[in-house]
C-alpha cells in the first residue's frame, strides 16, 4: 500500500474532511445542548418558577435537544460511512486503477 493511501491524502478522495465535519458537528451539538439547558434554567428562574420546576424544565429541554442532536449526528455519520464504503468498494473493483495498491 502506498504512503498516500495510508495517510488518506486527497489522491484517494479521503483528505480528512469527513472526520473534521463529524467532529465539528458533534462539538456544536454538545455546546447547543448545554447552552439551551442553561438558558432554560435561567429564564425559568427569572420567570418566577421554583428551583425544582426550573430544573425539570431544563432537564426536559436538555433531553429534547440532545435527542435531536443525536439524530443529526447519527444521520451524518451513517451517510459519511456509506460514502466512504462506496469509495473503497469502487477502488477495489478489478478494473479500477487503485485496485493494485489496495490489494498490495
Amino acid at each position: 500500500m502506498s504512503a498516500d493511501m495510508k495517510s488518506g491524502s486527497p489522491a484517494n478522495g479521503l483528505d480528512g474532511k469527513p472526520q473534521l465535519l463529524l467532529t465539528a458537528v458533534l462539538t456544536v451539538s454538545k455546546v447547543a445542548v448545554v447552552v439551551v439547558a442553561a438558558l432554560t434554567l435561567v429564564l425559568s428562574i427569572q420567570a418566577g418558577a421554583s428551583l425544582l420546576k426550573a430544573a425539570l424544565r431544563s432537564g426536559a429541554a436538555m433531553i429534547i435537544v440532545g435527542l435531536l442532536a443525536w439524530f443529526v449526528n447519527w444521520y451524518l455519520e451513517r451517510t459519511t460511512l456509506n460514502q466512504v464504503q462506496e469509495r473503497f468498494c469502487a477502488a477495489l473493483e478489478p478494473g479500477s486503477q487503485n485496485a493494485a495498491e489496495w490489494k498490495a
